[in-house]
């Protein structure tokens, strides 16, 4: 087996090659979505992704990037979870394990070679159908959480019968009230793409990434990898929400709306219901609308307002499903401080049986 880096002339083509032909692929490896995680994490300071290749078959993909934080190295995105390796779909199963423990060991290498304190690894819930987290076989803490998936293969009919009812007057009087745009491939905009960015900006408050980043979600849009839904009252945008997609799978991935605008229309339902007609549309499978998180975890501490996020996004009706996730350790004095500080920030407000 060969390993390409980086440094290959073959690597993008072999990276974009495996992308396009194996249908367990989804956006989060797409060359774009990686190159935009260089430019949104400050912490990058080396990208050490490589593909297993053996007489020109690509058997496997890796994203890997080290960040340094606070002294300690680790191979994450923004000090949490990489998109774990991804194999070859066509591999028997003998053979992926083969594979999977080559991927492995060359990971540990390169963990050692430059000093990493841990490694954060999940399994794309939109990828594969996972059967269970096997990550815990080469040494990895089981970190699970939860994400919400919607079915997009069911009638439109019986989607709508799983919303949660008082969501159905929302909807439909949102649809009376807003113009839906959509802008995707077919319906490219830069204009409004750049209105985005402007109310994104004006809902944080500040201007929380660079330039490129904004520029590479353009890329994504017109390359049909992404879609882009505003909401209008009259000629205002008053929301906007971001989706990527790839291989029939999308997720839903960022919402910006108007902070001076008063309405006693939700807008986010009017929104996801319209992203849900689109994908129909096109024949997607599967949307996932995001984390589950119902309590403090020791590796998961939602705010209450991510609680309240998760309850919003359950009523969409979707199924819930596991993220496989794991942390591995290669330093334990490294380990026993993160632990230390996780179990602390689990306390907080900790009541038993149960988060106050």
């Amino acid at each position: 087996m060969d390993f390409i880096f980086k440094e290959s002339e073959k690597f993008k083509i072999f990276w974009e090659k495996f992308v396009n032909e194996n249908n367990n692929t989804t956006w989060s490896y797409l060359t774009k979505w990686l190159t935009y995680q260089k430019y949104y994490s400050s912490n990058i300071i080396n990208d050490l992704s490589f593909i297993i290749v053996q007489s020109n078959k690509i058997l496997c993909i890796c994203p890997l990037f080290l960040e340094a934080k606070d002294g300690f190295n680790s191979f994450s995105f923004s000090d949490s979870y990489l998109r774990a390796p991804l194999f070859n779909i066509s591999l028997s199963s003998k053979y992926n394990k083969k594979v999977e423990k080559q991927c492995f060991k060359r990971i540990d290498e390169l963990a050692l070679q430059n000093n990493v304190d841990k490694i954060m690894f999940m399994l794309d819930p939109l990828s594969e159908n996972y059967k269970y987290n096997f990550l815990m076989e080469y040494g990895y803490l089981d970190t699970s959480t939860n994400t919400c998936i919607i079915d997009l293969t069911e009638k439109k009919v019986d989607i709508w019968s799983k919303l949660r009812n008082s969501y159905k007057s929302l909807i439909n009087n949102g649809k009376k009230k807003y113009e839906v745009i959509i802008v995707d491939a077919e319906k490219i905009d830069y204009k409004t793409h750049n209105l985005y960015k402007e109310l994104h900006h004006k809902t944080a408050g500040r201007i929380t990434r660079c330039q490129e980043t904004w520029d590479l979600q353009y890329e994504m849009l017109k390359n049909d990898n992404a879609l882009l839904i505003g909401l209008k009252d009259n000629d205002r945008f008053v929301a906007f929400s971001y989706f990527t997609h790839h291989n029939e799978n999308a997720y839903y991935g960022s919402s910006s709306d108007d902070p001076d605008y008063k309405t006693d229309i939700p807008l986010e339902h009017t929104i996801i219901w319209s992203a849900i007609e689109y994908y129909k549309k096109r024949d997607f499978k599967l949307l996932e609308i995001g984390h589950q998180q119902f309590g403090r975890q020791v590796f998961d501490h939602p705010s209450l307002k991510d609680i309240n996020l998760s309850f919003f996004k359950r009523g969409f009706g979707g199924e819930i499903r596991t993220i496989y996730r794991g942390i591995k350790y290669y330093d334990k004095e490294y380990m026993k401080k993160d632990l230390e500080i996780k179990i602390k920030q689990c306390l907080v407000n900790y009541t038993v049986g149960g988060t106050k």
